[in-house]
């Protein structure tokens, strides 16, 4: 179940930053992907910051981020 959740964030977390880019959005997808895989426990000072950041937005990759700690 875990490898799916991770799956479908990795590949929605790069199609979503591809989709905010061509909107003229700022990235802030970028460099995300191992802070969205990581565990909250693992994270780095530095990782929590960049996190307690994106968390801020309502995107798909965030939801999918939030799900995947309730486990």
């Amino acid at each position: 179940m875990e490898a799916l959740i991770e799956s479908d964030q990795k590949e929605g977390r790069a199609g979503e930053a591809k989709e905010l880019k061509e909107k003229g959005y700022e990235p802030v997808l970028t460099r995300s992907r191992w802070l969205l895989l990581k565990r909250s426990e693992n994270l780095t000072p530095h990782q929590e910051t960049k996190l307690s950041e994106l968390l801020q937005y309502n995107l798909r990759s965030i939801r999918s981020y939030l799900l995947k700690e309730e486990f």
